[in-house]
């Protein structure tokens, strides 16, 4: 490279293009020296050179990220409450020249997480890092909760790329909305066959309680066994929980009819309940399903008498005619096998010996 002055010229400039790539890089240091200076129109005369200022340094400085951006590689994360520990990973773009600290920050409630590295290092070459969260599994019913996890520092002229903040949900856990099943009190109950009018005797009342998280309207279906279709209504239905509500009763009468029925015991199930959001809510193991009982009813085992020829009270014999034969009657069609305890009367006068006894009665 060569430069002219003019006769009478005090200056000149010397023009280096620098080029502008976009290859990171640090400091960079390059040397302009002046070798020789002659006339133009004798280049066999020299001309001399201030040996204290032949030599000039000139610094590219630092550039294009040469130390890196930092940045999270996802903005939104959800997990569930039985994570455990989980990692978020940062990301090293551009340069990767030199040890870089990365600061985080935390929005939220700290009684859900835990941020286990407040900070972490990449060392010279590193391009990618995760730091560790802890998230913290209690036994509170909780809806979804979020919070934020902030790249807010970087050290060593390292740069925050756009993707700096992450949003981690924690999904809805510990049954948010409820867990339903029958009070205690509610698992067996006994409900009388109504008559020609319907009173609180022929109504069961069932509550269905609700347990845990009171989140949210809750349906929860009931449906009675098939078997009960024509002794209880009504045999399905809906409960409908509004929010913070927690326990609503099932009421179930026995249809009144007119044909005698020993004891009848019919089974009332809970159906999955229906939340706003998924897993939300369960029911209570072992209390989804009560039992109905209807008692005997209609004279279900008949009524007893005796029935002697030609009168229904009394009947006239001989003193030997050795044995009296009397039919004991059973009024309507009836159930089980009936033992009748019987007994001999007399006058004062007459003895009463081996005048006691038992039939063992069996329907035919």
């Amino acid at each position: 490279m060569t430069v002219i002055m003019e006769e009478n010229e005090a200056s000149a400039t010397i023009i280096i293009p620098v080029i502008d790539d976009d290859i990171p890089e640090l400091s960079e240091v390059f040397a302009i020296q002046l070798l020789s200076a002659y006339l133009e129109s004798d280049p066999s005369v020299s001309v001399p050179l201030n040996p204290n200022s032949t030599l000039a340094l000139i610094t590219i400085n630092p550039n294009d990220n040469p130390s890196g951006m930092f940045q999270f590689t996802m903005n939104e994360l959800t997990v569930s409450e039985d994570a455990g520990i989980i990692d978020i990973e940062v990301v090293r773009t551009g340069g990767l020249f030199g040890s870089v600290t990365v600061m985080f920050q935390t929005v939220g409630d700290l009684n859900d997480f835990t941020l286990i590295n407040t900070s972490i290092v990449f060392a010279n070459g590193e391009s990618s890092k995760v730091a560790k969260l802890n998230i913290i599994n209690d036994n509170m019913p909780e809806l979804d909760e979020s919070f934020d996890v902030q790249i807010f520092s970087v050290s060593n002229e390292g740069t925050i790329g756009n993707n700096n903040s992450l949003t981690v949900t924690i999904s809805a856990n510990d049954d948010p909305n409820g867990r339903f099943g029958f009070s205690p009190s509610s698992l067996s109950v006994s409900v009388e066959e109504a008559g020609a009018v319907v009173n609180d005797d022929n109504i069961a009342e069932l509550t269905v309680i609700r347990e845990g998280g009171t989140f949210g309207t809750i349906t929860v279906p009931y449906m009675i066994e098939t078997a009960g279709a024509n002794d209880l209504t009504p045999t399905s239905g809906l409960l409908v929980f509004q929010e913070h509500e927690t326990q609503q009763v099932i009421r179930i009468t026995a249809v009144a009819d007119t044909e005698p029925e020993i004891d009848e015991t019919y089974s009332i199930f809970l159906e999955t309940p229906i939340s706003p959001i998924a897993n939300g809510s369960s029911l209570i193991d072992d209390e989804s399903v009560a039992m109905i009982t209807i008692p005997a009813n209609q004279n279900p085992y008949g009524t007893f008498e005796l029935y002697a020829p030609n009168s229904l009270s009394s009947l006239s014999v001989e003193e030997d005619v050795g044995t009296v034969r009397l039919e004991l009657r059973r009024t309507t069609p009836s159930f089980n096998d009936i033992i009748v305890h019987i007994a001999t009367l007399s006058d004062s006068s007459m003895m009463t010996n081996d005048t006691n006894g038992t039939i063992d009665y069996t329907p035919v």
